[in-house]
């Protein structure tokens, strides 16, 4: 069998995380502006603020921290399992999602607790049909695939990284996906990268590892030894960071031929 195996981030790096929350955002508050005339972006600005001081004071919040739940994943999540953090998170969450929205709606003198309530679930009902992929993704994914073992290593709650997984259309391509919610070790811990390496039955030498995060995805690769390829699709010029990739990319599309060059050395 190929030892060589490709890993992939997923949120930012497949799936366009933080626009497809903020365009759900934007649609849900919507419906608030038709009630009180309240301008959509100003209202989703609001909610992301509110449920991020709501976020950092809940008791769960470490854990969170832990394997890696932002706070707006927060506004969509779903608790399941048997892990006491999650039993907890469960009971919070409701109220978390509502007080965040009602909150928001304070912000522009508006009290209303059944809108806040129908705010939520409509964030919830359009961000769960919201899993867009950057336009290169599956020309990229069908062209290694046939050539390379690919994996998949992403930080997250893994009921949610399992929607957008599945949502986007992608499982069949990867071998192995390793969510941090399941191993309760989250990028860029060194644990999550040997994991990932012992399931393939492979060496560091024969993997390489592509995301958008210098602090999770790409200083975890380093620190274990993978060669690191940072997608910088923004091409910024000037990088306030002492983290250093192997190698730089402004888009998946140049990824094929950066992987042929470093398996041939």
């Amino acid at each position: 069998m190929n030892d060589k195996v490709v890993f992939f981030d997923l949120d930012d790096t497949l799936v366009i995380e933080k626009a497809s929350a903020e365009k759900s955002l934007i649609a849900a508050s919507k419906h608030a502006q038709k009630e009180y005339g309240i301008s959509p972006n100003r209202l989703h600005e609001s909610v992301l603020f509110h449920a991020r001081e709501l976020w950092h004071k809940m008791p769960t919040y470490q854990y969170c921290f832990d394997i890696g739940i932002s706070s707006w994943e927060g506004l969509w999540a779903k608790f399941i399992g048997e892990n006491q953090n999650l039993k907890e998170l469960n009971k919070l969450v409701d109220q978390y999602q509502t007080d965040s929205w009602y909150l928001a709606l304070k912000d522009f003198e508006i009290e209303d607790k059944p809108l806040a309530r129908e705010l939520s679930r409509l964030f919830h009902e359009y961000r769960r049909k919201r899993h867009i992929l950057f336009p290169e993704v599956m020309k990229v994914l069908k062209e290694i695939y046939k050539i390379y073992r690919l994996g998949l290593i992403t930080n997250g709650l893994p009921e949610l990284q399992w929607q957008k997984i599945k949502g986007a259309v992608i499982e069949l391509y990867f071998e192995h996906i390793i969510i941090s919610g399941e191993i309760n070790v989250r990028k860029p811990n060194e644990e999550i990268f040997l994991l990932a390496i012992k399931r393939f039955n492979t060496t560091k030498e024969n993997c390489v590892m592509v995301g958008n995060s210098l602090n999770s995805d790409i200083l975890g690769a380093n620190n274990v030894g993978i060669y690191s390829i940072w997608i910088n699709r923004r091409n910024k010029k000037k990088i306030k960071s002492e983290i250093k990739p192997n190698k730089i990319i402004t888009s998946l599309l140049e990824l094929p031929e950066i992987i042929k060059k470093y398996f041939q050395k």
